[in-house]
């Protein structure tokens, strides 16, 4: 299970730790995602790698579930870290820079569509004047 309680997939399938003969301290996953319980090996963590992900529909909690007739291939070169957190895939320093260049780009026009909305403003009150 992670630790939001949702199943993990095995090359068995579904991994099932003993949790009753053993502690959560005596596992152990390596590199390759072999998963231990003390010296005895339990599975090993399927990693798969979606080509298309447009297949994908989201099912929450940052979830996504592929179709059942999709055949899911393994994923090249994956490496398992135990205990460690995704990182994220963008960089924010990057993403900042972008966020403040959108918001130059809509001030901009922001102050073209006022200027046009005065002219046409004018231009209306100045018809009026001529009839």
């Amino acid at each position: 299970m992670t630790s939001s309680n949702h199943p993990l997939a095995g090359l068995g399938g579904r991994i099932d730790v003993p949790l009753d003969e053993f502690s959560e301290g005596d596992i152990s996953i390596n590199e390759s995602g072999e998963i231990f319980v003390g010296e005895r090996f339990i599975d090993q963590i399927k990693i798969a790698q979606i080509e298309d992900s447009s297949i994908l529909s989201k099912i929450g909690e940052n979830l996504f579930k592929a179709p059942r007739s999709y055949a899911l291939s393994e994923a090249p070169e994956s490496t398992v870290l135990q205990g460690q957190l995704e990182g994220s895939n963008v960089n924010p320093v990057v993403e900042m820079v972008h966020l403040i260049e959108l918001q130059r780009q809509f001030e901009s026009s922001q102050r073209a569509m006022s200027a046009i909305d005065n002219v046409l403003g004018k231009a209306a009150s100045d018809i009026s004047r001529y009839r």
